[in-house]
């Protein structure tokens, strides 16, 4: 029997490095110099994904707000198309710090605050299928920084008119008078509301068929109510001054059941009611 020499069990160490040298230029040398690519680079493509993810991060705020920008705008009611109007705001009196009324308001800017909340009583329950004229009154203390809703007035029955109030207080709750500049404490104010009507005629273009009250002679009458509320328009003018039982005034024009009169010293002039003065 022969036996195999110990030299024999050794590895042959320059065919493994041949070996190796073959498989590395064969797997990885001669793909990189032919510009070959066996599988994706790691690094470099998570670095492609992580900035592309960002890209579509920054862009989605981006384009949310815009959405919801253009959203708001065509939900916006716009001021008559709805049939739906709110009068610019009415002083009809003020206090001073002691309580004591004063003859002369200044006006306040609530008409920005207030009249888009106000538009939102077209969603209101109460308000469907209501055609109408609403007067709707409150009353600001600057004192305590509070805002009270009167009773809503009309022609309309009562569950109707509690339903419009109890959703004007809903829809003017949370009004800061913080900003709000005024020089009195107190102010009742109102505002018109006409639910489903057209827009009313501009008051210097009268309807051609419109016919004015012909104008009665300047007469002098006198007061025949214990007191009387002068009014600075027919009917829902703010009040610019009382008079008393037997107070004198001359009669200068007639509209609708009022009477303009011209009254005191130095002469004023103002709107009263026919029956004030026995007409």
């Amino acid at each position: 029997m022969e036996l195999p020499p110990r030299s024999a069990d050794s590895p042959a160490w320059a065919k493994v490095g041949l070996i190796a040298v073959a498989g590395f230029v064969v797997g990885v040398a001669w793909p990189r110099v032919a510009g070959w690519k066996l599988g994706p680079d790691v690094p470099s493509d998570a670095r492609a994904a992580t900035s592309a993810r960002e890209a579509r991060e920054k862009k989605e705020p981006a384009l949310m707000a815009t959405t919801q920008a253009t959203a708001a705008t065509s939900a916006a009611p716009g001021p008559s198309g709805d049939g739906f109007e709110v009068s610019a705001v009415e002083i009809t009196r003020c206090r001073d710090a002691k309580g004591k009324v004063v003859d002369k308001c200044d006006e306040l800017a609530l008409d920005p605050l207030l009249q888009p909340r106000l538009r939102d009583l077209t969603k209101c329950p109460s308000a469907i299928g209501l055609t109408g004229k609403v007067q709707l009154g409150f009353d600001l203390d600057f004192k305590h920084k509070a805002l009270k809703v009167q009773r809503a007035k009309a022609k309309l029955p009562r569950t109707t008119l509690d339903g419009l109030t109890r959703c004007a207080e809903r829809a003017l709750s949370g009004v800061s008078l913080d900003d709000l500049a005024h020089e009195q404490v107190r102010y009742s104010a109102e505002y018109k509301l006409s639910f489903g009507a057209a827009p009313e005629p501009a008051k210097d273009e009268p309807p051609k068929d419109a016919k004015p009250d012909a104008a009665p002679e300047a007469k002098a009458v006198e007061i025949t109510w214990r007191t009387t509320q002068v009014r600075k328009e027919p009917k829902t003018g703010a009040v610019i001054a009382r008079l008393s039982k037997g107070a004198k005034a001359t009669v200068l024009e007639q509209r609708d059941g009022w009477y303009r009169i011209e009254f005191g010293e130095p002469k004023k002039q103002g709107w009263v009611f026919r029956e004030a003065i026995g007409q």
